[in-house]
């Protein structure tokens, strides 16, 4: 349910003493009136300590407020599209004419003011986020067909826009709203307010504003995207006990009315292939498992879940096994589960936990779950680091148990491992952006950045931008740390940004990164700024290995003939990336 005109005042009103964390820029053709307020309040009740800062343009002029946004400090542009901004003949407040041959007319005006705006969004999106919401009215009186058969002209406008709407979304930085998303929480005949529009310009009902709003602010603001999904077996991933009924017993298909289940399944692929993990946690005894996980009508294949937990223990241990073994914090994962018992066990015993019922006998809610797992797992793109993530946490798990009782700086120094530096600043631009935004344990100072701040950083000259890469015998990593600071002043670099993923813990890739620096950036000192968080205890390792004791927030110096007395000898190749 969205917010009520009087509640987004009032959070609007309670949030003037906090500090201003984004500035927003709504780009629309009519009258904006209350939406600003509905962003701001949106935003307000996803980041309760911060507040968002909205301004607009012009009043009829949708062009010309791209132009002004460019002009504006705003890190999101909002773009909200109307039929009227393409042709005021297919808004309310002209009166036409549009029959006969000016249809004509109306089609090549709207298709050239679409050119415009796709190439004014394109140069906004080079420096900041644009979030573009397709129209969400109906035409009004185009077309001589009864209302309930669609027109040529009209299906004409509505291939003209998806044509243009596909393009925008393969732009970087550009994210466009589904329309379909919209319609759940916004039925199409409770949108339009057209005595609003005529008297004031402002074409929603306060209920399509509201839910337009929170659309807007989620997609320009997502919560990051959950890492992990951990499924229960009976009744969940099939229909059946297969301990009760055997491998063979159980089903997932529309002739065995367990079609439910197989879409689970189908959508528990789709995650996989887009680099979700994926485990298993189950009462059961192995032996069965692994039967019926061999069998080739499996939706999902069985090499994606690991690891396998099957006890009669807990759920809650088989769980925080899977943690172990991941290297994740609880809030980064989801459990799915058809036993409510079982599912506040998890939850009393791993905070900040997801866990979401499976209802094979409700079918309606077993597919709003479905929805709302895409969501929870959903991102802009999927990177080649996704799909190596599976990989790369087997080969950890393989990588821990040979190192253990062994002497860790001899065991690394056989792995034949390359840490591989690429400043180039556009080169794999969004897996950097990526790291930076979801990486909490090892983490300079736990500060997100926004599109906006990252096109800056990868535009200023004296800006230095480095992703680091790992590979070795138990195979590749991918990009998995990320460097982001200045030059400062001569011999002097700050750095204000610098993540490791959790999957490269243990292979001293730190030390190997600051040497990195002092040899190529041509400084005697690193400075850090630090800040500690809830979770960056490996970070703070780091420091205790280079001999720093910081406060909880401090600008930290490391000298280079210190750093090369305390970090020694390191065990891996340094390789500078091919083209940097």
């Amino acid at each position: 349910m969205g917010l009520k005109l009087g509640e987004a005042l009032k959070a609007v009103a309670a949030a003037r003493s906090l500090p201003v964390a984004r500035e927003g820029f709504l780009a629309c053709g009519f009258e904006p009136l209350h939406l600003p307020v509905f962003l701001q309040a949106s935003f307000q009740s996803r980041e309760p300590g911060f507040a968002l800062r909205v301004s607009h343009g012009l009043f009829g002029d949708l062009l010309g407020n791209l132009e002004r946004a460019r002009a504006a400090a705003a890190g999101v542009v909002w773009v909200v599209l109307e039929w009227n901004d393409l042709d005021p003949r297919l808004g309310y407040r002209s009166s036409g004419p549009w029959g006969g041959e000016r249809q004509a007319d109306v089609i090549a005006s709207a298709q050239a003011r679409l050119e415009a705006l796709a190439g004014a969004i394109a140069r906004l999106a080079e420096s900041r986020l644009v979030v573009v919401a397709p129209p969400s009215l109906t035409f009004p009186l185009l077309g001589f067909t009864p209302g309930g058969q669609a027109s040529e002209a009209e299906l004409t406008l509505e291939h003209m826009l998806v044509g243009w709407l596909r393009a925008l979304a393969s732009v970087e930085r550009v994210r466009v709203l589904h329309p379909g998303k919209l319609a759940a929480q916004s039925p199409a005949a409770l949108r339009g307010d057209v005595r609003g529009e005529l008297a004031t310009g402002f074409p929603y009902t306060l209920e399509h504003a509201s839910a337009l709003a929170q659309a807007l602010v989620e997609l320009a603001f997502p919560a990051p995207p959950k890492k992990g999904l951990i499924t229960d077996l009976d009744d969940t991933l099939w229909a059946g006990i297969v301990g009760e009924v055997g491998a063979s017993g159980v089903y997932w298909s529309q002739a065995d009315k367990a079609q439910i289940h197989g879409l689970y399944q189908s959508l528990l692929r789709q995650l996989s292939e887009a680099g979700v993990l994926l485990a298993i946690a189950s009462k059961n005894e192995r032996d069965v498992v692994d039967a019926a996980m061999a069998r080739p009508d499996l939706l999902v294949d069985a090499a994606a879940f690991f690891p396998i937990a099957v006890s009669w223990g807990p759920k809650s241990e088989s769980v925080r096994a899977i943690l172990r073994a991941w290297n994740i914090a609880a809030d980064a994962v989801v459990v799915v589960d058809d036993s409510p018992m079982e599912l506040e066990e998890i939850r009393r015993e791993h905070a900040g936990i997801t866990a979401l019922p499976f209802t094979p006998k409700d079918p309606r809610a077993a597919l709003e779950l479905l929805s709302r797992l895409r969501d929870l797992f959903g991102k802009p793109a999927v990177l080649a680091e996704d799909k190596l993530r599976l990989a790369s946490i087997r080969n950890a798990a393989s990588f821990e148990q040979a190192a253990q009782g062994t002497d860790l700086d001899g065991f690394l120094a056989g792995l034949d491992g390359a840490v591989t530096f690429d400043a180039r600043k556009r080169e794999g631009s969004a897996r950097l952006l990526e790291l930076i935004n979801k990486t909490n344990q090892f983490n300079l100072n736990g500060l997100r950045v926004s599109e906006s701040e990252w096109a800056s950083w990868l535009a200023e000259p004296d800006s230095v931008v480095i992703g680091v890469a790992y590979t070795d015998r138990y195979g590749a990593l991918g990009t998995i740390a990320v460097v982001v600071g200045r030059r400062a002043e001569p011999g002097v670099l700050e750095l204000a940004h610098w993540v490791l993923s959790c999957r490269a813990f243990s292979r001293r890739i730190e030390e190997h990164t600051l040497r990195h620096l002092f040899g190529t950036q041509g400084c005697q000192t690193i400075r850090l700024r630090y800040q500690q968080t809830a979770r960056n205890q490996p970070f703070q390792e780091l420091l205790g290995r280079l001999e720093l004791v910081p406060a909880a927030c401090a600008v930290l110096q490391i000298e280079r003939d210190h750093f090369e007395r305390v970090a020694g000898r390191l065990p891996h190749r340094d390789v500078i990336a091919e083209g940097a």
